[in-house]
């Protein structure tokens, strides 16, 4: 988060759902695709497709729109995170 808010980057940020809330307060720019709220907030056909993207399975891109998302801040160790790597147009980081 810090690279990202040293670095002004701002866009809809994909995001682990633990990290939501952290990004609303700290990178106001970067509206998250999900946060802790879940049900109160998030459909559930969106907050399944976030699971299903976390461990690399098919999602409804008319769901969760991966594509349109301009960054991306997800733990290494998913499988979602690798194969996001792999997409046209994403570069994987480690930051």
């Amino acid at each position: 988060m810090d690279f990202l808010r040293q670095n002004d980057l701002r866009g809809r940020l994909l995001v682990f759902f633990d990290w939501g809330e952290l990004v609303i307060f700290k990178l106001p720019g970067c509206p998250p695709s999900i946060d802790g709220r879940l049900d109160t907030c998030y459909s559930r056909e969106l907050i399944t497709a976030h699971w299903k993207f976390y461990n690399s399975e098919p999602i409804d891109q008319k769901i969760l729109k991966v594509d349109e998302a301009d960054l991306a801040l997800l733990p290494v160790e998913l499988a979602g995170t690798a194969q996001l790597a792999k997409r046209p147009g994403w570069e994987g980081g480690l930051l």
